[in-house]
């Protein structure tokens, strides 16, 4: 296993406020450390379906989309990585 030198701060995103204030929260450590924030949404292993797999797709891409325009929104010089 390869480690990196200066790791990301990694904040996970699950579409709820929390997960949003959360990553806003980790944009100060990430500056501070002068290192990328990594946003992660982790989906299901399995899927009922293909129509299941997609709504899960689609939820993941808005929660992230969502986290992403409010650390934006922030003005922070942060090196998003999602």
């Amino acid at each position: 296993m390869t480690v990196e030198p200066n790791p990301p701060v990694v904040a996970g995103i699950d579409g709820s406020a929390a997960a949003v204030q959360a990553a806003e929260w980790a944009v100060d450590k990430a500056v501070s450390r002068d290192v990328p924030l990594r946003l992660v949404y982790v989906t299901k292993a399995k899927h009922l379906g293909a129509e299941d797999y997609y709504a899960d797709v689609r939820r993941a891409k808005a929660s992230l989309h969502e986290a992403r325009a409010a650390i934006e929104a922030t003005g922070a010089p942060v090196k998003l990585v999602v």
